[in-house]
């Protein structure tokens, strides 16, 4: 058996299918918001020096009624790469950005996609404060969140 000596899983090819839905809430998940744009990424672990450094855009989508964007498919490894022994990733990483006018962007990063599964990963989003104070962040900075998924 091969021994893991502190090099990060490698990932194989990417054959297999699996799916992301984004369910964009506020105030603690109680009410779906409807129009927020949700940007879907690559994401790699192994780039940990700087989150916010963001790859090409592979889907925008825009949350429905429901506060939940449509199913997307995304490129992962394939099933079977869980049975082989060694130090290869049976998923891949995909980050989700989330924004909506009124509300604080934010970024959920390291987000696991399996072949075959639909994931979907919770984003409560926090409005901005009326009265505009200084004292928060401003709305275009974006808050990263890492490994959230919801459901696998």
């Amino acid at each position: 058996m091969e021994q893991n000596n502190g090099t990060p899983p490698a990932a194989p090819d990417m054959t297999g299918t699996g799916y992301l839905i984004v369910q964009v809430t506020t105030a603690r998940g109680a009410i779906p918001l409807e129009g927020a744009k949700v940007d879907i990424r690559s994401y790699e672990a192994e780039d940990t020096s700087a989150p916010e450094t963001r790859g090409d855009v592979i889907a925008s989508l825009t949350s429905g009624r429901d506060g939940n964007t449509p199913r997307v498919s995304l490129p992962t490894p394939p099933r079977a790469a869980s049975e082989s022994p060694g130090n290869i990733r049976p998923y891949a990483l995909y980050q989700a950005e989330v924004t909506l006018d009124g509300y604080f962007a934010q970024a959920y990063i390291g987000i696991p996609i399996f072949d075959g599964i639909t994931a979907i990963q919770p984003a409560v989003i926090i409005p901005l404060p009326e009265n505009g104070t200084n004292s928060v962040p401003q709305p275009d900075e974006i808050r990263f969140f890492e490994g959230s998924s919801a459901d696998l």
